[in-house]
């Protein structure tokens, strides 16, 4: 039986067990830097499945955007061809669950340098709560 960390720091004890060996094999071979976070294997998964003229949005826990271990997945899953057209991290008390997220939209067909990125996580909850 293998543990598999689909929590990240903030929800530290939250695991999964997988007793497949295929399914780890699958994941480590159609997902390379999932960096044994099923996090990282569906937000490449979606990426996969969008057409390619299409988006996906995602929200997302905050610790694939800001832990130096998840530098290849970032790198390769967010940030390569600069498919990220608008991100927007919004913090705490967003989800009903102890969790900082973030949110992006990925896009197939994007304007080099182009992209939108703010930060909400001073934005106090009450303000967010309305939106």
């Amino acid at each position: 039986m293998v543990c598999l960390d689909c929590s990240a720091s903030s929800r530290p004890g939250i695991v999964i067990f997988a007793d497949s060996p295929k399914a780890l094999d699958y994941l480590e071979i159609k997902y390379i830097y999932w960096n044994t976070n099923l996090l990282c294997a569906f937000l490449q998964r979606g990426w996969d499945w969008s057409r390619l003229s299409g988006s996906v949005g995602l929200i997302y826990d905050r610790t694939a955007i800001v832990k130096s271990t998840y530098e290849d997945f970032r790198r390769h899953s967010l940030v390569s061809d600069e498919r990220i057209f608008t991100m927007a991290d919004l913090g705490w008390d967003v989800l009903d669950a102890n969790v900082e997220v973030t949110t992006s939209v990925l896009h197939h067909t994007q304007t080099p340098g182009s992209g939108l990125f703010t930060d909400l996580r001073t934005v106090p909850t009450e303000k967010k709560r309305k939106y």
